[in-house]
């Protein structure tokens, strides 16, 4: 509530979010100075104040977007005006008191242990508290009474919904996880000596511990409960509960920085004050050692790389296909799929399914709330709907969407960002010739390899252009080859390229396999500007020394048309094998008509066949013409693959009529039956273009 509240203000930016907790790190500076300043003197403060300003813990939360600086921050709050309170006394103080309270258990549920111990410590040391302590506590826990009514709405199903299938940390791992990671952070250096440091350290604030009880005033007895009481109690929920998270000890640090500096500072007074200041040097030295190498992980080392989100997201903005969605692992990272994948341009999914489906995200954390059956039924019905999938993979113990996908579909990249991995999957191959649905046919030999089918996206200025791809294996590869595809405009000016390995690297050609088909897609960036015409996309194959595997060869042929375009719907059947059902034409702008015919194929032709247009006046006299084969020889189609033949003709006003057909080698044309009748070509209307 209280992040949600600031960037109503802070803005929604990734810098509002974090900003907070800058904000509160850098704000607990000078509030911990005054608190020690008040028990124990400005050296005492002083010492504390650096202390908390390196420690590696307090900097690594004080730039997240979590609310565990704020928590800390309040945390030093309701100690400080709480001392005040009981010390000077005053209805304003102990209002003061009261609002922080009430401020820290709006933010951390643990904050509870906290405000737990410094109150305990008042009962303890004062028999009978006064009026003001009675009320300032009973209006904090009025005030607390909605949100823990709300909490526990929430907590319930958390607390039965939430078992990890991980054993709870051994009492071993959490000494360790307690002196490490208060100490010197997330971030520690993995050296064999930083646990014996860490533990050394930490007996040294356990003898500060000690010291401080000898003089112990009330400030100082409410410093040692908020030290000792918060660390006990979390490491006991751990062992009955696996909910430990190291973060949780941040609300705790500033009371054992707290503990050591006064305790050692009472020590240093004392009889045993050379050794307790020998002590004190040789621990404030190992501090400073480590704290400096955590501090250098924190900054300088990718191996603690924070959870990039951010650049994950940007990989799929680079490189996601058409047909593709996204599949996020665990539902309560919705937060970053709505922030980050903004404008993703592919649907987002989360998986698995929730066990019962309406759970909410924030608790559907492990297979125990998990359906299965739901999770593989939604991606057999995903697979039909998708042709490829990235995985977005944070925390998910059950691994089931991530196993169904390593089955089912072909891993082509594999990549983490800190600790959130993804991965791409695509098609993988299949027995036989295989199929590309609404593909046209292609049938270019590159060595080893055939493209059997191509299939296109409409070219569209700075998007990029989808291309779809089925090749078949005539004979096992020796050689990884790559893929160069280029596209040229009108004038066989070269306007895109996009070079890699099929299959994006998923499977070397090298390991391809004869009678195998392998799908494949890729995107070809467009530049923000095209000249209206046809376009030719042309493939090359080449291999690690660049040299070429047959020779580079035209693949499809594209048009743009950007200004006005007729059409007709012909709907005609040939006796050949195949069928046109569109035809649409357009200036373009040079000249030129471009016209466009469409049709399937229903049957493989016997014949190989030569297209022709002709531009007729209104005496029926020629005065355009285009006959060429088609990319592909005729007789190779396939039944179910796609026409698009493309035909540039002189635009002249006197044209009013065009005529469409094919003919054979002899000069004998084809038939086509339409609504109208039978005919030898197909005669439309240009009036009105």
């Amino acid at each position: 509530m209280q992040l949600w509240l600031w960037m109503l203000v802070a803005g929604q930016s990734e810098f509002a979010a974090r900003s907070l907790s800058v904000v509160c790190g850098t704000l607990s500076l000078p509030l911990f100075y005054q608190l020690l300043r008040r028990c124990g003197g400005r050296v005492s403060a002083l010492a504390g104040c650096c202390i908390l300003a390196v420690s590696a813990f307090h900097v690594y939360y004080s730039q997240e977007a979590r609310i565990h600086a704020l928590a800390c921050f309040l945390c030093i709050a309701a100690a400080y005006t709480l001392i005040r309170a009981c010390k000077l006394g005053g209805g304003w103080r102990w209002m003061a008191y009261a609002l922080a309270a009430i401020a820290c258990l709006y933010t951390f549920f643990y904050v509870t242990l906290i405000l737990l111990a410094l109150n305990l410590a008042v009962l303890f040391r004062r028999k009978m508290p006064d009026r003001g302590w009675w009320l300032a506590n009973s209006l904090a826990l009025a005030a607390w009474t909605p949100w823990l009514a709300l909490a526990y709405s929430r907590l319930h199903p958390f607390i039965d919904n939430r078992l990890l299938p991980v054993p709870a940390p051994t009492p071993l791992e959490l000494l360790e996880l307690d002196s490490v990671g208060t100490e010197f952070g997330l971030t520690a250096s993995r050296r064999p000596e930083v646990l014996p440091l860490a533990l050394l350290i930490l007996a040294l604030a356990l003898l500060a511990g000690w010291l401080l009880i000898r003089k112990a005033s009330l400030g100082r007895y409410l410093l040692l409960g908020w030290a000792i009481v918060p660390t006990l109690a979390i490491d006991l929920l751990s062992l009955k509960l696996p909910v430990y998270q190291a973060r949780y000890f941040l609300i705790g640090l500033p009371g054992w920085i707290a503990v050591a500096v006064l305790g050692l500072g009472a020590g240093l007074s004392g009889s045993r004050r050379r050794t307790v200041g020998v002590m004190a040097a040789a621990g404030a030295v190992l501090f400073s050692v480590e704290t400096a190498f955590a501090l250098h992980n924190n900054y300088a080392d990718p191996s603690y790389a924070r959870d990039d989100y951010r650049q994950a997201f940007a990989v799929m903005r680079a490189s996601a296909l058409p047909d593709e969605a996204l599949i996020y692992d665990l539902p309560i990272q919705y937060t970053a799929v709505s922030y980050y994948g903004q404008g993703l341009g592919m649907p987002a999914i989360a998986l698995p399914v929730p066990n019962p489906p309406d759970l909410l995200p924030e608790i559907a954390l492990s297979p125990n709330n998990q359906d299965q059956r739901a999770t593989q039924d939604q991606l057999n019905r995903l697979s039909g709907q998708y042709g490829g999938f990235w995985l977005l993979l944070y925390g998910d113990t059950g691994h089931w969407t991530e196993d169904w996908l390593d089955s089912h579909r072909l891993l082509v990249a594999d990549r983490w960002f800190g600790v959130v991995q993804l991965k791409h999957y695509r098609p993988g191959p299949s027995p036989g010739a295989g199929t590309l649905a609404g593909g046209s046919p292609a049938g270019q030999d590159f060595g080893p390899l055939r493209l059997s089918a191509v299939r296109t996206a409409a070219l569209q200025l700075g998007q990029r252009l989808g291309v779809d791809l089925l090749w078949t294996v005539t004979s096992v590869p020796a050689k990884d080859y790559a893929v160069s595809l280029q596209l040229f405009d009108p004038s066989n000016r070269r306007v895109a390229q996009l070079d890699g390995p099929p299959l994006q690297g998923g499977i070397g050609t090298s390991r391809w396999q004869a009678g195998q088909s392998y799908p494949d897609e890729v995107a070809l960036p467009l530049p923000a500007s095209l000249a209206p015409g046809i376009y030719r996309l042309t493939m090359a194959v080449y291999d690690a020394q660049l040299n070429p595997a047959g020779l580079p060869q035209d693949i499809a042929l594209l048009p743009y048309l950007p200004n006005q375009i007729a059409s007709a719907k012909p709907n005609a059947v040939s006796d050949a094998g195949w069928s046109l059902r569109s035809v649409e034409w357009a200036g373009d702008g040079s000249g030129g008509l471009i016209v466009v015919a469409k049709g399937t194929v229903q049957a493989r032709p016997a014949k190989d066949y030569t297209w022709f247009a002709h531009l007729l006046d209104a005496r029926g006299r020629l005065v355009g013409q285009d006959d060429h084969p088609p990319l592909v020889s005729t007789s190779s189609w396939q039944p179910g693959e796609q026409i698009q033949e493309i035909f540039r003709l002189p635009s002249t006003s006197q044209a009013v009529t065009l005529e469409l057909g094919a003919y054979d080698s002899s000069g004998a044309r084809v038939p086509y039956k339409t609504a109208n009748g039978s005919a030898d070509h197909l005669e439309i209307q240009l009036s009105g273009r």
